[in-house]
């Protein structure tokens, strides 16, 4: 999970109690130095760094003090945000993180130390494996219940802990899985929960932020109240965020009003490109011609009537749809895929099935299938016209050299700026890395991207989780967004439906 902070002017004008207890030497040139530490925060990205640079500058002097060291901590939270590169932003996210891990251990009652140290496991999420994300986001939650329990008229812990449940309510079934078999139970928030918090924010510091109006209107629109939803969309846009929020805050708030509302407030040149990133293939592949010619294969060869073919071509595909490739077992998926066929022709005849056998079958049906894998002359043209206007990229998840020879087979890399394969990659859709060097490839922000796929769980959700401008799904059935699925911006049957929308996000 993210984590993103909305800080005010007013929230760290005094010192808390806890820090006010700590022995501070000098006393003097400390709150000197703290003071200057709390205007460069508040400047601009050249303030930032210059915060950073002095605070390391002294920590020898003063790294045994609990209210140096959480600035510490905000100053490389504050640097990641406005760094350019993965790189230098994951630098300043580890380093950030370890100076919360002392800063805690160091004085467990200072409710500033546990809240930052949060917002630093927030951020770590970002860069982190799959368990350790799920673990920072337990990590998380602890820290800010310590933080609310020391300081309990905080508005930025409540506004955080809201978050935190927003985010948690919004997890797909396949995360909660994820957390579930790591950790033996998934985090448990709901949308009433994170509204809950929310309001609590406007309870104690009414107008705190334009984030927090925000994300009222993201409860209030999730549980149906629209009306409600308008006037916290109309409040979000009244607030005068110069004065009230810093500058990053203030862009991306704009940018969840116009979600909301429908209006985005960004101002955009006349004739810049969006960016869309296209997740499905859209191919067609009839399985009955593929499934035909093995099946005249297995009944020459072993001389079996077709219910007993057909019996172990549904094993095959069961197996496919279950498996499980893990590159660094040795294996090609090849040799996984034949494996497939070899089991599944013993399981159903009972006698062991040869590995030559197995090894025809397998590359008849792959080859097959590749042969008959084509785009429409309709997606063809779509495709062209769009990619006069924008930038096309192709994001897929699978196994590297399947993804590769379905692209290469359907010809389809004339149509894309760019093609992302998940199984190159660490993490595959619907997980934020991967969005994020889409981004980075094309040199665009998530803001101007819209995600187009066939998949709830992995398209939108991670269109979602990479805050896009809007997320499309293609539900050639029809049917109707589960319950408990996250909910597409738009949904239409076929992606040739497509240019409506974008005419609609204009």
């Amino acid at each position: 999970f993210r984590y993103m902070t909305a800080l005010t002017d007013s929230e760290e004008e005094e010192l808390s109690d806890a820090e006010q207890r700590d022995e501070e030497r000098p006393a003097d040139k400390l709150c000197e130095l703290l003071q200057r530490i709390d205007c460069l925060h508040q400047g601009t990205e050249s303030d930032k760094r210059e915060s950073l640079t002095v605070l390391l500058e002294q920590r020898e002097e003063f790294g045994q003090n609990s209210p140096f060291l959480w600035r510490l901590i905000r100053a490389y939270c504050d640097v990641h945000d406005v760094s350019s590169t993965l790189e230098e932003k994951k630098t300043h996210a580890e380093s950030g993180k370890r100076v919360g891990e002392e800063a805690v251990g160091l004085n467990p009652m200072c409710a500033e130390s546990h809240q930052w140290y949060a917002i630093m496991c927030g951020i770590m999420a970002e860069y982190d494996t799959v368990q350790n994300k799920i673990k920072n986001g337990y990590i998380f939650k602890d820290h800010l219940d310590r933080a609310i329990e020391l300081k309990p008229q905080d508005p930025l812990s409540y506004y955080l802990l809201g978050r935190w449940c927003y985010a948690v309510a919004q997890l797909s079934w396949i995360e909660r899985k994820v957390a579930a078999t790591l950790f033996g139970e998934p985090p448990s928030a709901t949308v009433e929960d994170a509204l809950k918090n929310f309001l609590k924010v406007e309870e104690i510091q009414p107008g705190y932020s334009k984030l927090n109006y925000v994300f009222l209107a993201k409860c209030y629109k999730d549980l149906g109240q629209r009306e409600r939803a308008r006037k916290m969309c109309e409040a979000a846009c009244s607030v005068n965020a110069v004065s009230k929020e810093i500058s990053f805050i203030r862009e991306k708030s704009d940018r969840d009003v116009g979600r909301e509302t429908g209006n985005d407030t960004r101002e955009r040149a006349t004739g810049t490109p969006g960016v869309f990133c296209f997740c499905s293939f859209f191919v067609f592949c009839p399985n009955r011609g593929i499934k035909e010619t093995t099946s005249e294969l297995l009944k020459t060869t072993l001389a079996l009537d077709d219910t007993t073919i057909g019996s172990i071509c549904d094993k095959f595909k069961q197996k496919l749809l279950h498996e499980r490739f893990d590159p660094s077992a040795g294996r090609s998926i090849d040799e996984v895929r034949v494996c497939h066929w070899k089991e599944s022709i013993q399981e159903t005849v009972g006698s062991c099935s040869s590995q030559t056998l197995a090894s025809q079958c397998y590359y008849m049906w792959k080859n097959s299938r590749l042969e008959v894998l084509h785009l429409s002359p309709e997606i063809c043209t779509l495709l062209k016209q769009l990619r006069s206007s924008y930038k096309l990229l192709l994001l897929t998840n699978g196994e590297t050299q399947t993804q590769r020879e379905k692209v290469e087979a359907v010809r389809c890399e004339e149509f894309f700026d760019a093609i992302v394969i998940g199984g190159e990659h660490a993490e595959q859709k619907p997980y934020l890395s991967i969005f994020t060097l889409c981004f980075n490839m094309l040199g665009v922000e998530a803001q101007d991207c819209v995600m187009v796929g066939d998949s709830l769980d992995t398209d939108i959700q991670g269109g979602f989780n990479a805050r896009v401008r809007a997320t499309v799904w293609i539900s050639s059935s029809g049917g109707a967004v589960p319950e408990s699925s996250v909910k597409p911006d738009y949904t239409i049957p076929t992606v040739l439906d497509l240019p409506d929308i974008l005419e609609q996000l204009k």
